[in-house]
């Protein structure tokens, strides 16, 4: 018996039927993470905490930033985390007018 496996190249090729399964698979993967996500953002403590367990540091501060931004405002959420990520030092070193914050 004598088994034939497709040709990796046939994925990237347009139009082949390997590449359509595969990208049916990605699309139903990424649906079901889409309404993972959706069911968890309804509660901000446990959305919070899967994305703290499951996200990078950076991701978990810029959907804090944009939570901020939504509660205060983008312009003194904007100033808050530039403070927060840069410090001072970054405008007493004459890096930035502090000004035009």
């Amino acid at each position: 018996m004598i088994i034939e496996y497709p040709d990796l190249n046939d994925l990237t090729t347009e139009g082949s039927e390997n590449g359509m399964i595969l990208s049916l698979h990605n699309l139903h993967v990424y649906k079901e993470w889409l309404e993972v996500l959706n069911r968890l953002s309804k509660d901000d403590e446990i959305f919070d905490q899967f994305i703290k367990t499951r996200c990078s540091k950076r991701v978990s501060d810029s959907i804090q930033f944009f939570k901020e931004g939504m509660d205060i405002g983008v312009e003194k959420a904007y100033k808050k985390w530039f403070l927060k990520t840069y410090g001072l030092e970054y405008f007493a070193g004459g890096h930035h007018d502090a000004t035009k914050l």
